[in-house]
């Protein structure tokens, strides 16, 4: 199992692959600001989490502490970034201590979701009437993708699947939820849309490649209101227009659809 980032699959049509995480080893100025990171920021992180309620969001939707939740919307994508770095890093150096905190956090995470794979502190935590409601502005998909990420990190460090299973049963549940004749919308902001290309080549499954490709296919409201193929240029929120772009080049790299490329 190759452990980059992304992975593109040998029948798509890249033509260069990223090196494998752990066949890299840094020196000198970029392996220092590593340690940095290691030493440093990925701790005082963890610290900033537990004091600002983001890892008690989890443990309040699952029950096992009462309260309220952090009222913030894109707030779970900060934790499943944190564990997709954690999840990296473990290539690099091995850290007992941290890699059973991230197990004991995806078991948080993985009580959290609800049976119908559905996972979001925001609106598990008090607005589960408005799920899906409020796409332009939820960021509920947006924090999937990052969930989706965090996950395929996790595995493809650690070989083990617990993380993915929590994602996969989050992606199904999208999946039924969302397409032709179904909720036929995209997120305001773009993510998920390069998570669900990983999440294929990951698992080999078409359905996350096809709902990719028609969540690009559905307008962008908060980035001018287009769908991908429709856009006059580089326009609007420059964070959302280059995830949206990443997840558009993940696809045509996929499927060799050549519209996307131009």
């Amino acid at each position: 199992m190759e452990k980059a980032v992304v992975c593109p699959r040998q029948e798509g049509r890249a033509k260069i692959f990223p090196v494998g995480l752990d066949r890299v080893k840094l020196k000198g100025f970029l392996n220092r600001k590593i340690e940095v990171n290691r030493k440093f920021s990925i701790p005082s992180l963890y610290r900033l989490f537990l004091r600002s309620g983001t890892v008690n969001n989890f443990k309040v939707v699952c029950g096992k502490r009462k309260g309220d939740i952090v009222r913030r919307l894109a707030t779970d994508s900060d934790l499943y970034k944190w564990m997709e770095a954690v999840s990296y890093d473990l290539l690099n150096e091995e850290n007992r201590q941290r890699e059973q905190l991230l197990e004991d956090l995806i078991s948080l995470v993985s009580e959290a979701q609800e049976k119908s794979g559905y996972i979001d502190t925001f609106y598990s935590g008090g607005e589960r009437k408005n799920r899906f409601k409020y796409l332009s502005c939820s960021h509920e998909l947006y924090c999937g993708g990052h969930l989706i990420q965090a996950a395929i990190a996790h595995y493809r460090s650690t070989g083990r699947e617990n993380f993915l299973k929590v994602a996969l049963k989050w992606a199904d549940f999208v999946s039924e939820k969302f397409g032709p004749g179904k909720i036929e919308e995209n997120d305001g902001h773009p993510e998920v849309e390069m998570a669900l290309v990983e999440l294929f080549r990951v698992t080999g499954k078409e359905k996350y490649l096809q709902l990719a490709e028609f969540f690009l296919s559905q307008p962008y409201k908060l980035l001018g209101g287009y769908p991908f193929l429709k856009f006059p240029g580089v326009i609007g929120h420059a964070v959302r227009m280059i995830y949206l772009c990443c997840g558009a080049t993940d696809y045509c790299t996929e499927t060799g659809e050549e519209t996307y490329l131009e």
